[in-house]
């Protein structure tokens, strides 16, 4: 189609030149190259609509194969969707989060068992009784060592610990969050 189209617009230019050339003194043969020209420029329009046509239904069957290709991944995807929800049953979601909810309690509860004081429990008004005989008697105040004024240290095994433990939230609320 290119090929044609340049054949017939190299005709077109021809004939203009050919009617310049005849203009005034050959009126006949110049007429008849603007009757060519013409004709000519009838045949290249009707090859620009068939381009044009061409370029159209090209668009038109890309866009087509798009379409299909994105059918195709909206349909994998909704297949993917159905197997994973088909390994999920609403009971047993809500039994591993009743679980989880006492393994918290359960953990919980081990916390505060094991941070109450053992043996060494005294009743606060006895010890106020005590601090009173004490400042009757006027008994000489024990001198303290001075509180550290720089940051307490913990132990390496003591840090890895806590960010052994700060990892294991973040996990367990990224696991959350995703579910």
């Amino acid at each position: 189609m290119a090929k044609k189209q340049t054949f017939y617009e190299d005709k077109i230019s021809a004939e203009i030149a050919n009617a310049k050339k005849h203009g005034q003194k050959n009126k006949k043969a110049a007429l008849a190259a603007l009757k060519r020209k013409k004709h000519y420029e009838t045949e290249l329009s009707r090859i620009d609509g068939v381009m044009m046509k061409i370029e159209a239904q090209r668009t038109a069957l890309e866009g087509a194969g798009l379409n299909m290709e994105v059918l195709g991944v909206l349909d994998q995807t909704t297949k993917a969707l159905q197997i994973a929800n088909q390994n999920f049953d609403l009971d047993k979601v809500g039994d591993l989060m009743d679980s989880i909810a006492e393994d918290l309690q359960l953990s919980d509860e081990f916390a505060n068992a094991i941070s109450q004081p053992i043996g060494d429990v005294h009743d606060e008004d006895e010890l106020l009784k005590e601090l009173e005989d004490l400042e009757k008697n006027n008994v000489p105040a024990v001198e303290l060592p001075d509180v550290p004024a720089g940051p307490i240290t913990r132990s390496r095994a003591s840090r890895d610990k806590f960010r052994r433990m700060d990892t294991e939230m973040e996990e367990l609320q990224k696991w959350a969050a995703a579910n």
